[in-house]
């Protein structure tokens, strides 16, 4: 027997006062949602964030995570919805019938075969932003036993729509306001800055790189390493920054010339950032370095070059000029020792004398 879930306005506007806190403050996100899901009588609500019309990333209520993150692991038949959906032909709300025939939903595999085992089955979507070929769209999900969406729950949900839209430009606002104070600072620097997309790809360049002969070149949205046998680890050091739990990255880089630059990937954390059109991480070359003392980072080091501490510890001394006896006396061992760790520390970093090594290290610090 289906259960009528009514909704009442008076439920979706504190909901929505919930949804402008967390726009303002950039958190709280998942219990915001879920108190817009339960004020719209639906299982769950997302916000998602669509490319080409694929879903790149979302924020949900918890009420629905698990079968979303079955559905983007490949583990649901392909959503229909994604492609048919034309939200430009009507301002408001689409329901499930705006859009598909009953016989077509009786027998579509997503609808059948993956929604309606879970106790899911109906959907009230709506687009918030669109920025080219990016849009950001909201989806409520009703449970079976409730039946669909009709007119009444329409018309309750297009009169708040507004606010979500509002919400959403504000969401974005607040998150590039924080970006840019970290862009600012990094350029400052006098270095070039590029910001990524949850899906790594070049959202905005500020600054060039050192001519024709840097490390970098941007193509179609991506960062292309001019050696080509660093962009795998280019790669992995994008994904690490924007991929959860963000952490910075670095990667080591060279131009035509052969002259190496440490690329630093910072995490802009958190906060739901890869749903809006936001950044989630900002990447500086680093080349060459100031005057004054050279510090060096043995953490640095040993994720660039693989370095064991032993290593590292060694690389360390001879930036502050350490001979090989020196250093093995301050490390309490023989000279042979120190000799036998350089030979695999050039093997490392490319270099044949330490004089090459300190130089290299100089190249990356501040």
């Amino acid at each position: 027997m289906i259960q009528h879930a009514g909704i009442r306005h008076d439920r979706l506007m504190l909901a929505c006062d919930k949804i402008d806190e967390a726009a303002m403050l950039g958190e709280g996100w998942s219990s915001a949602l879920e108190a817009l899901a339960l004020a719209a009588g639906s299982r769950g609500v997302m916000i998602m964030h669509n490319r080409d019309r694929k879903l790149v990333s979302y924020v949900s209520d918890p009420n629905i995570r698990e079968p979303v993150d079955l559905y983007l692991a490949g583990k649901a038949p392909p959503n229909v919805r994604q492609s048919k959906i034309r939200h430009d032909f009507d301002p408001g709300f689409r329901l499930d019938f705006d859009d598909f025939d009953p016989n077509f939903i009786s027998r579509d595999p997503y609808y059948q075969d993956f929604l309606r085992p879970i106790g899911m089955h109906w959907h009230a979507n709506a687009r918030l932003m669109m920025n080219g070929t990016s849009e950001i769209a909201i989806s409520f999900k009703r449970e079976l036993r409730h039946g669909h969406y009709d007119s009444a729950d329409q018309t309750m949900l297009d009169r708040i729509l507004p606010r979500l839209r509002a919400s959403a430009y504000l969401a974005e606002c607040v998150l590039d306001a924080e970006t840019r104070g970290m862009v600012r600072a990094l350029h400052q620097r006098g270095r070039a800055v590029l910001e990524f997309d949850a899906r790594g790809r070049v959202r905005r360049q500020h600054g060039r790189f050192d001519g024709a002969y840097g490390p970098i070149i941007v193509h179609r949205d991506q960062a292309l390493t001019v050696d080509p046998r660093a962009q795998n680890a280019m790669a992995k050091a994008i994904d690490k920054a924007i991929k959860p739990p963000q952490r910075d990255a670095r990667v080591l880089l060279s131009d035509h010339a052969g002259q190496r630059y440490l690329f630093q990937i910072v995490p802009v954390q958190g906060r739901a950032r890869d749903v809006f059109f936001a950044t989630s991480a900002v990447g500086v070359v680093i080349g060459k370095p100031k005057a004054g003392s050279l510090r060096f980072d043995m953490d640095i080091a040993r994720e660039l070059f693989s370095f064991t501490v032993r290593e590292a510890q060694i690389v360390a001394l001879l930036c502050e000029g350490y001979s090989t006896t020196a250093i093995a006396s301050r490390l309490n061992v023989v000279p042979d020792t120190v000799r036998f760790h350089l030979k695999t520390i050039f093997d490392k970093n490319g270099g044949r004398r330490r004089a090459e090594v300190v130089a290299l290290i100089a190249q990356l610090v501040e």
